[in-house]
């Protein structure tokens, strides 16, 4: 990773201790704990789809969030850049596990840093968080059970760490529900199109291709082969070429009507 000059890295350090997080704690212990790390533009800092662990501060630079959907579609849910504030500021961005395949800001730099490279962390979960540098930014990553020890009220500590593990079921939470209805908007979008579209013996030609058709109902052909994959496995339709057959209508009027 990028050298830092040591003058640089005690600038860095005395501006992470002003940070209000450290208000009640014994901050030559929390800090030293910390460590910073260089991540070039648009490269990986996180992948969240575990309990919070780590503390994220960017020290310098602009970082951008997205919630990443099943079908691999990221959305932008948060902006941090340290040179639109009003006053230069460290700023603690959202938490989760750490790159671990960044090394330390002492360190050579790593060019491989391909966005496919991390995608085995996250590859089993469905909500996940992603934080990328919008342009080369600097971070401080700190262990929560670090701080945890320097807290000065023991009190404050196990309140700290109670709402790391409630943040972390509420986002699971709120990104299961978003990915649900996502899922199911995508369905009714398909079963009414194959509803409109079949002739009286219950069969629809489809001679665009998938990216078109997905293009039609504003949906991702990811998103939309999924779909009609799973209506084939639940046996609701099937496919022969270019023609589909509805087997279950039903099935597909409850999905528009949900």
């Amino acid at each position: 990773m990028k050298k830092l000059y040591d003058e640089k890295k005690v600038v860095y350090l005395q501006s992470l201790s002003c940070h209000p997080i450290f208000a009640t704690t014994n901050k030559k212990l929390s800090i030293s704990a910390a460590t910073i790390h260089y991540y070039p533009k648009g490269s990986l800092i996180y992948l969240q789809y575990a309990k919070v662990r780590y503390l994220y501060f960017l020290l310098e630079g602009a970082i951008h969030c997205y919630r990443q959907q099943p079908n691999g579609q990221e959305s932008l849910i948060n902006r941090f850049d340290t040179n639109k504030t009003h006053i230069h500021q460290v700023q603690m961005i959202n938490e989760s596990l750490p790159n671990l395949k960044v090394d330390k800001c002492d360190e050579k730099q790593d060019e491989m840093l391909a966005y496919n490279q991390y995608n085995s962390f996250g590859k089993n979960s469905c909500h996940q968080l992603t934080a990328k540098a919008s342009q080369n930014s600097y971070v401080a990553i700190l262990p929560i059970h670090e701080i945890k020890k320097t807290f000065n009220n023991l009190s404050l500590a196990t309140i700290f760490t109670w709402y790391a593990e409630q943040m972390y079921e509420q986002i699971s939470t709120q990104f299961l529900l978003y990915d649900l209805l996502s899922l199911k908007t995508a369905q009714a979008k398909v079963a009414y199109y194959l509803l409109c579209h079949a002739d009286n013996n219950s069969k629809i030609e489809i001679s665009m291709s998938q990216k078109n058709l997905a293009s039609l109902l504003s949906i991702r052909a990811e998103t939309l082969s999924r779909t009609l994959r799973s209506l084939i496995n639940q046996q609701i339709i099937s496919v022969n070429g270019v023609q589909y057959t509805i087997l279950k209508s039903e099935h597909l009027e409850q999905m528009v009507e949900q």
